[in-house]
């Protein structure tokens, strides 16, 4: 996927989300040049993570050669971060799907390597990943 293909994408789920969830507007997307989120998470299936203020998705670009249903699906969860209203709470990893479920009308699946997915794959949230 390319870079601009990867913005059409955001703004079009951005806009989905924006319906039910009017705090994700706001959002942007921005590609990260790197290899990992952060020196604390390193594992080959981190590739995004949202912040808040302001409410932005990065998204690893080594996360636009794998399949648009990993990258929707990792956009999707994301933004169910950004419309979580209770984000401190126990149980966000799984609630950030079920809102990105809201939203979308299809559910956030992992594939055989624990990525995001609205393509075949495992539901719920697989118990061994963080909660």
């Amino acid at each position: 996927m390319t870079p601009r293909a990867a913005h059409r994408l955001f703004d079009r789920e951005r806009a989905r989300f924006a319906r039910l969830f009017p705090q994700v507007r706001a959002a942007r997307l921005v590609l990260l040049d790197r290899p990992c989120t952060s020196p604390q998470h390193c594992r080959w299936r981190d590739l995004a993570y949202a912040t808040f203020e302001p409410p932005t998705v990065h998204l690893l670009r080594r996360a636009l050669d794998l399949p648009v249903v990993n990258v929707r699906g990792l956009v999707r969860h994301e933004l169910g971060h950004l419309a979580d209203e209770e984000i401190d709470r126990p149980g966000r990893e799984q609630r950030a799907d079920d809102l990105a479920e809201q939203a979308t009308g299809q559910v956030i699946a992992y594939d055989e390597h624990d990525v995001q997915t609205t393509g075949r794959g495992r539901y719920p949230r697989p118990r061994h990943l963080h909660r």
